[in-house]
């Protein structure tokens, strides 16, 4: 789908606007690409960061509904990083399209809630694709062509030909498939974890970082909360990214979920939201203890999940 005269007039307004907003507040959004051209059907992997003070507080995080124009492979938050004495999150998508020309990944809307509490919002940058054929011979808008010549295939030499490259096109297939399952097990080594393994395994790397020894409480906070959120996200099929912890506790009282785990799961969100988004600096043993109860309760949700099956399984022998 090619970008309107309309669009591009609006997205060219839209990112002359964006420099002046950027200047007036401490929170800047960048796109980036791994590449700015692709074939139909290539992978393209992209992210959208966002550069903020730690007194600022995300409140809209990226969908895939603002990238219509793509199909979403793949999509990921970025866990809370420190960088140049700012705070950095956000996501990552991975990306194809299946239509030739000229596509736009729009200016996208990142609301947050500054130090006073006030809702504002700021846009990234809008960013250019170009999908081109397998073939840059192709005519612009087809990918399929026709075979020719096939009186040749008629005959007896034809058909020897033709077995030949069937067998040629089977075996690069088969071997093109081994090269991508193998580059995806070297790439995505956590695909076949758990919802609870890649949390722990998260925790622990988050541990190994120096945010509380720098100092950085509400970096290090705000990464405890993302990853047991995006824990829940995975384990009940629910935006727990995007729900605040009272909306959070309401959706696990609707589904009858065990009372107690779920006191100790809001204890350790409403602490890491005190630390987020107030002034109050929390004790060295408090920040210490915070990753463990926080893989704690990960155990705890997943043996929940655990339990009510084994009931039944028992009851059934």
């Amino acid at each position: 789908m090619r970008p309107s005269f309309a669009h591009c007039v609006f997205y060219f307004l839209l990112a002359a606007c964006c420099p002046l907003a950027l200047a007036q507040s401490d929170i800047t959004v960048s796109v980036e690409l791994d590449k700015s051209i692709i074939t139909i059907g290539e992978l393209l992997q992209c992210k959208f960061l966002v550069r903020h003070d730690s007194t600022l507080r995300i409140t809209d995080l990226i969908g895939a509904k603002h990238l219509e124009e793509f199909k979403v492979k793949d999509s990921d938050v970025i866990v809370p990083f420190e960088e140049n004495g700012q705070v950095v999150e956000g996501r990552m998508f991975k990306l194809t399209a299946y239509e030739l020309g000229e596509h736009v990944i729009p200016a996208v809307e990142i609301r947050y809630l500054d130090q006073d509490q006030v809702q504002k919002s700021v846009f990234s940058t809008p960013a250019a694709v170009t999908v081109r054929s397998v073939d840059p011979q192709k005519l612009p808008g087809s990918d399929i062509r026709g075979l020719k010549g096939l009186k040749l295939l008629e005959s007896a030499l034809g058909q020897i030909i033709l077995w030949v490259l069937a067998g040629a096109g089977i075996a690069s297939a088969g071997l093109l498939v081994f090269i991508k399952l193998g580059k995806r097990t070297q790439v995505d080594p956590d695909r076949f974890l758990t919802p609870a393994e890649r949390a722990l395994k998260a925790l622990g790397e988050l541990e190994k970082n120096s945010f509380p020894a720098d100092g950085q409480a509400k970096t290090y906070y705000a990464g405890v909360s993302t990853i047991v959120r995006r824990f829940l996200e995975e384990q009940f099929r629910f935006p727990a990214l995007e729900y605040t912890t009272r909306e959070i506790n309401r959706f696990l009282n609707d589904k009858a979920f065990d009372s107690s785990v779920q006191k100790v799961l809001a204890r350790i969100l409403e602490e890491c939201d005190t630390i987020k988004f107030t002034d109050f600096k929390p004790q060295q043993h408090a920040i210490r203890q915070l990753s463990k109860r926080a893989e704690e309760v990960v155990n705890l949700v997943q043996a929940t999940m655990v339990a009510p099956q084994t009931e039944i399984e028992a009851k059934a022998s």
